[in-house]
């Protein structure tokens, strides 16, 4: 008893050492438990240490909700790991990103599961550093309009669709008048500006 004491308290400080938020679903109540750690990580007090699971899954953002559930329910009705990257609602009210990994310790005689366990992580700061990296690949960095690479991709998916639903497209090309005249007597700076002046009316002008 003393072993498993001290081997549960081992496993214990290494969990809280890295900050990983523990969850442990109690399926058959419904209920589910964490430690400090996960509360700390979604801003809550300890009330929320124990408490129904559907407090947990209106947390998860709406968009995310269905990935999770299926995700889940390949878990609990198969040998599945689960494994999910989804949005949760922050205390303060903002939506950070996590990534969830579980996996079911107890079945009854029938095999359904009866208890599961996991770990969430806070990846948020990756999320923005993988956007932050998709927009510079795809979008301009002064006008923050889409770039060449994101137009042949978009033009390419409109070529194929139109082919296959027998529709024709329309492609304009969109030029500004005496623009090198402008670089070359107000400098960079002014063209920059104008770029910048287009870019916004464009986008105020056309649909998303």
């Amino acid at each position: 008893n003393r072993e498993l004491r001290a081997s549960e308290e081992r496993m214990r400080f290494v969990l809280e050492a890295t900050g990983d938020g523990i969850w442990d679903w109690d399926i058959e109540t419904n209920r589910i438990s964490h430690n400090e750690a996960w509360c700390h990580m979604m801003g809550l007090d300890k009330r929320f240490l124990s408490h129904p699971i559907a407090d947990y899954i209106e947390r998860i953002h709406p968009e995310d909700l269905p990935a999770v559930r299926q995700a889940l329910e390949e878990s609990t009705q198969g040998p599945a790991v689960f494994a999910a990257e989804y949005r949760m609602l922050h205390g303060r009210g903002h939506y950070f990103w996590v990534s969830d990994t579980g996996k079911v310790v107890d079945r009854d005689i029938d095999g359904k599961a009866r208890r599961m366990v996991g770990c969430a992580k806070n990846i948020d700061e990756r999320k923005r550093s993988e956007a932050d990296i998709q927009r510079l690949a795809y979008f301009d960095p002064l006008t923050e309009l889409p770039n060449r690479r994101l137009f042949m991709d978009r033009l390419q998916q409109a070529m194929v669709n139109n082919a296959r639903n027998h529709v024709l497209g329309a492609l304009l090309f969109l030029d500004m008048d005496h623009f090198k005249q402008l670089n070359d007597t107000h400098g960079h700076a002014m063209g920059d500006a104008m770029l910048i002046q287009v870019a916004s009316r464009l986008t105020g002008n056309v649909p998303e």
